[in-house]
């Protein structure tokens, strides 16, 4: 099995609570690892972890919650869409993101401005 660095965090001395969110998968199998590297030099890992990825009806949106940026990925191409749209929990649109924007199989939107609360996608 090989592994490829994916995301990096300083070296602190204090204890430090992070995630990572690793975008742009497919369904499939991927496997983890964390290598710690001490304050003395050596180096540690973790034990791997396996994490099976399905798309849920051909549709994932990450990160949740989203602060920031909301990626959408599809299953198949979004070039069959003219646009996705992104609710509120009342079922209230938020934003229309138009075909223009579509590409691929992955969306990256800004999401800065919305009202907070749990989404949801059409």
């Amino acid at each position: 099995m090989v592994f490829s660095s994916i995301d990096k965090i300083a070296q602190t001395a204090n204890l430090k609570t992070y995630s990572f969110t690793d975008a742009h998968l497919n369904d499939g199998d991927y496997f983890y690892r964390i290598k710690s590297t001490q304050l003395d030099g050596s180096e540690k890992f973790s034990s791997i972890q396996k994490v099976n990825v399905i798309l849920q009806n051909g549709l994932q949106a990450f990160p949740n919650p989203a602060t920031d940026e909301l990626t959408v990925a599809l299953k198949n191409n979004f070039s069959e869409l003219t646009r996705v749209s992104i609710f509120n929990s009342l079922g209230v649109s938020v934003k229309n993101i138009s075909k223009d924007a579509l590409n691929g199989t992955h969306l990256t939107t800004d999401v800065s401005n919305l009202p907070t609360g749990p989404p949801a996608h059409r």
